[in-house]
């Protein structure tokens, strides 16, 4: 095995000094363009903002960096229907071809946001047989709903 002693050394002082202040005026930068409620925002459920997918494209093109996807395995069954993929996302340095990171993500057709089309019970048309109906509970103002 190959031993890169590079890795693990602290900067001299004047380096890390000028790398916090690139920091900084990245951050500074990054703050003084984006946009409330467009770039970043509190998702409902949570507290603290977080960064969206606009606002994330804004950096990726500051710092020169492009993202491109793969399909690393899919499953189609149209008779089901069951869909599943797996994905990989790279993030790359436009100009040097370097991969600065990579990750998957996969989801399928069986998980409850893509199965079902939940409605209210106002929403169903005239006549819906709700006996046989695939039904959740959900937590609104406080109460349990059905």
């Amino acid at each position: 095995m190959i031993q890169d002693n590079r890795a693990l050394v602290i900067p001299d002082e004047a380096t890390f000094r000028q790398q916090m202040e690139a920091i900084n005026r990245f951050q500074k930068l990054v703050h003084s363009t984006m946009v409330p409620g467009l770039d970043y925002g509190v998702i409902p459920g949570t507290q603290k903002p977080t960064l969206l997918k606009p606002g994330a494209e804004k950096i990726t093109k500051l710092l020169g960096l492009a993202d491109h996807y793969e399909i690393v395995d899919r499953q189609e069954d149209w008779e089901k229907p069951f869909f599943r993929y797996l994905v990989r996302a790279d993030l790359v340095h436009t100009v040097s071809g370097v991969i600065v990171s990579q990750g998957l993500g996969e989801c399928n057709s069986y998980e409850s946001k893509y199965r079902w089309r939940w409605l209210w019970s106002s929403e169903l048309p005239d006549g819906f047989d709700k006996e046989h109906a695939v039904t959740r509970r959900v937590r609104a103002k406080g109460q349990m709903v059905t």
